[in-house]
């Protein structure tokens, strides 16, 4: 939940909520409040459908995926400076998205397996400070039937 709120007060948690990004999104787990920019998983309050439960399968199956990637060593930097933490961050995304552009012009697996840590944890418990607009259900709605 600590995740969530850093997030949500950061210059890009409030840029996305004033600008989003469209058509793109961000996955987080339900800790994360669901906004048009932020696919989390359905609550699972025991009345999902298979077509919600599937969905939150492959939702924490793309996470995991993600968190055990390439940066997952960022975890464990101790950092206190929100300026150098943005930095580090930015500079991964940037490193991430050259690494995609010029995937196909390497064999090279760049991922490191020696160790399977999480950037986040799931907070089922978590609560959602605001209800969802209705363009971020209508938009994870969307996806989930693309998906299945």
């Amino acid at each position: 939940m600590l995740d969530a709120r850093i997030f949500r007060l950061s210059a890009l948690g409030r840029k996305l909520l004033a600008q989003g990004i469209n058509p793109y999104h961000l996955l987080g787990d339900s800790a994360y409040q669901l906004m048009p920019y932020m696919m989390v998983p359905f609550r699972d309050n025991g009345h999902l459908s298979l077509d919600e439960k599937t969905f939150n399968v492959l939702h924490s199956s793309s996470r995991t995926v993600i968190e055990r990637g390439k940066f997952r060593r960022l975890k464990y930097l101790d950092m206190n400076d929100m300026a150098l933490v943005t930095l580090v961050i930015t500079s991964a995304c940037v490193l991430h998205n050259f690494t995609l552009m010029h995937e196909a012009d390497s064999d090279e697996d760049a991922t490191d397996d020696t160790s399977n840590a999480n950037f986040t944890s799931d907070s089922a418990a978590s609560e959602q400070l605001d209800v969802p607009s209705s363009n971020a259900v209508e938009r994870r709605h969307e996806l989930m039937m693309m998906l299945v």
